[in-house]
């Protein structure tokens, strides 16, 4: 959620990367994102997204689940 509507809702802790707010920030590469057809495993993460922080914390590194989200 980005600030104008975060701050729309009165949602005060989102919408700016800033100490002591919560953030949800994704690093992908627009020409390689891409969904993949489904696979047999039940986690699958899309083309082309690198890292996904939830919370500040790293949940996808390097197109990797890291368990922290």
């Amino acid at each position: 959620m980005s600030a104008l509507p975060a701050n729309r809702l009165r949602v005060l802790d989102r919408g700016l990367l800033r100490p002591s707010m919560k953030a949800d920030v994704a690093n992908f590469v627009p020409a390689r994102v891409a969904d993949k057809p489904r696979s047999s495993t039940r986690i699958d993460t899309p083309n082309g997204v690198r890292d996904v922080m939830v919370n500040g914390r790293l949940a996808l590194r390097e197109g990797k689940i890291t368990g922290n989200g």
